[in-house]
């Protein structure tokens, strides 16, 4: 696997993951961002 790739696919995955968190937000009517503490893992991965 090239480098460019392995990137693509993590940026690509970061990009669902949060899509996912923004949809779930939404169905539950709240920001998810600012209520669930879990959210704090984009920093530190």
């Amino acid at each position: 696997c090239s480098v460019e790739y392995l990137s693509y696919l993590w940026t690509e995955g970061r990009r669902q993951k949060a899509e996912g968190r923004r949809e779930r937000a939404r169905l539950e009517g709240r920001r998810f961002f600012i209520t669930d503490p879990s959210e704090h893992d984009i920093i530190t991965h």
